[in-house]
């Protein structure tokens, strides 16, 4: 369940799980924002808060990033910028992305 409860005449009020609060006033938790739980952002990771939907978060990647990797039920686990691998490559090569290491072809 979700963090916070409230005692009132012989029960308690637990927040939902996803919401923290007194048991009375219950607010959506933002994952994004306390745990950050995708891939880095820094890395071209995106996280979007479910607002309201028990602890939900969507994760994503940023424009001109792709996705690699098995995505899990928030999206992508794994974010890689295709134009700073090519750049690592020569003239006549592909950089490709296996795992965490870049290879030219």
């Amino acid at each position: 369940g979700g963090k916070g409860y409230r005692r009132r005449h012989f029960f308690d009020c637990i927040c939902n799980e996803g919401f923290d609060g007194d048991g009375y006033f219950c607010e959506d938790v933002d994952e994004c924002e306390e745990d950050w739980p995708c891939y880095p952002t820094e890395s071209g990771g995106t996280c979007t808060n479910l607002d309201g939907n028990d602890g939900k978060y969507q994760c994503g990647c940023q424009k001109g990033y792709e996705e690699v990797g098995e995505p899990d039920e928030h999206g992508p686990t794994e974010c890689w910028d295709p134009t700073k691998c090519q750049a690592r490559c020569g003239p006549n090569a592909i950089c490709t992305k296996q795992g965490s290491r870049y290879l030219k072809d």
